[in-house]
């Protein structure tokens, strides 16, 4: 039998990071509220995923770095879709 894998981190942090900065008429998101909206994840966790995985402008640390974000300011990021 072949168990279900559920919703990897990747999905899990950036369809909510990116309705969050889409909703918003500067194209801006707050760290802050990403890691709100995902309560159930581990804070540390989800911030390294936005701030340094998947930000185009952080030191390239990653194999892969999609880039979907860009940093703006503290704890400000704008959307790169």
């Amino acid at each position: 039998m072949v168990e279900k894998r559920g919703v990897g981190t990747h999905e899990r942090i950036i369809a909510p990071a990116q309705y969050l900065c889409e909703a918003r008429l500067d194209w801006a998101s707050f760290l802050m509220e990403v890691v709100q909206s995902l309560s159930d994840s581990n804070e540390g966790s989800t911030r390294a995923y936005v701030t340094s995985k998947c930000c185009v402008n952080a030191p390239k640390q990653h194999v892969a770095q999609p880039p979907y974000f860009r940093r703006v300011g503290r704890e400000a990021y704008e959307s790169k879709h």
